[in-house]
């Protein structure tokens, strides 16, 4: 037993992290139960030495730390070489933003955060769970211990984190943008697809609908130097009617006069 309880301290030193029963005993080649009762009597022996150092349990997982009251030491040891920069910045945008959805964590930290997700995963600062066809990221208690905050206090502690809430709240914007350029490139598909479709039917005029677009674009375009007109402060004019140009011809039925006229072919001299 003593040799096996070596072996066993030897592994959870060498991994650092929780481990699972069934992987210490293949590493041992020996039975779960055997392994379970080393493990049990290695937290005892530990216990009894009273040392910086403890071997814990977490269902079917183990892992040789540190006490709780010498976390503090060795936090920012921890802190500097267990995780990198990147990862530190994807953890600190699930923490503010937490709860949060994987989807909407890639639209922040792009493609990368993938692989952080399954770093920060692996090493136990998150789990993942299904959520429609996305997944939802949630903060384990190793996260709240290793940072020794309470969840209240979450968001206050990431929101200084190299201005990450300007950063997050860019990317949303310029996510929601591209969210409402997509649907009206799709609206605009989807009326294309029906007009061709009404043409093939036979149920509209190709003319009359061509001469609608026209139209349509004709105002749009008209609307469009209103707005500009309109945002640089200068005077707009409304398109004149016929009754302002009729004025102009010296009465309505002057202007009806020359609107019928036509020109007369010219006379050989």
């Amino acid at each position: 037993m003593d040799e096996l309880k070596k072996k066993i301290e030897a592994i959870l030193f060498s991994v650092g992290k929780y481990i699972s029963l069934e992987d210490i005993a293949q590493l041992c080649r020996k039975d779960e139960k055997e392994v379970k009762d080393a493990l049990l009597e290695l937290c005892t022996d530990y216990e009894h030495k009273k040392g910086s150092l403890v071997v814990i349990s977490d269902g079917n997982m183990w892992k040789l730390t540190t006490r709780e009251e010498y976390g503090n030491v060795v936090r920012n040891i921890v802190s500097e070489t267990e995780l990198t920069k990147s990862q530190l910045e994807t953890l600190a945008v699930i923490a503010f933003k937490y709860p949060i959805k994987q989807s909407d964590l890639i639209k922040i930290r792009t493609n990368k955060a993938y692989e952080h997700l399954s770093q920060l995963e692996e090493a136990g600062y998150i789990t993942r769970q299904r959520y429609g066809r996305s997944k939802l990221i949630k903060l384990t208690d190793k996260f709240f211990e290793y940072f020794d905050l309470p969840k209240e206090k979450l968001k206050d502690r990431f929101k200084g984190f190299e201005d990450l809430a300007k950063t997050i709240e860019s990317k949303e914007e310029e996510a929601e943008l591209k969210k409402a350029e997509q649907r009206k490139i799709s609206e605009q598909a989807k009326k294309q697809e029906e007009k061709e479709k009404k043409l093939q039917d036979g149920d509209i005029d190709i003319d009359l609908e061509d001469e609608k677009d026209s139209e349509t674009a004709e105002e749009e375009r008209d609307g469009e130097t209103y707005d500009e007109k309109e945002q640089e402060g200068g005077e707009v004019k409304e398109k004149p009617g016929e009754a302002e140009i009729a004025e102009g011809f010296g009465g309505k039925e002057s202007y009806e006069e020359k609107k019928g006229m036509t020109i007369a072919p010219e006379r050989e001299k």
